[in-house]
């Protein structure tokens, strides 16, 4: 991957993190460089719940529209619950 390639991926990344947070219920309280992150995690994500689901080859791509706006919904949810998470976490393992 060139360098097109990764400022193809970041500005991807704003556009899908942007829409999830428009998607997402809540205050996220996230900046551009939050934002640009969790759309190219999300985006990530969905490529990995894609191939897990076998609907592509790769398990390390990012995805097409639907399943990067779900995997960054994802992403802003876990973003958002993280204190909640690591409560329950501690909770189960006694950690």
């Amino acid at each position: 991957m060139g360098l097109i390639g990764i400022l193809w991926m970041l500005v991807w990344g704003t556009v899908v993190g942007s829409i999830a947070k428009m998607v997402h219920p809540g205050d996220e309280k996230l900046n551009f460089l939050g934002t640009m992150l969790v759309g190219v995690a999300g985006s990530f994500l969905g490529g990995l719940v894609s191939f897990l689901v076998g609907w592509s080859d790769h398990m390390l791509s990012t995805s097409g529209w639907f399943m990067s706006i779900l995997g960054a919904v994802a992403v802003c949810y876990l973003w958002v619950n993280k204190a909640s998470i690591r409560a329950w976490i501690s909770e189960k393992t006694g950690w």
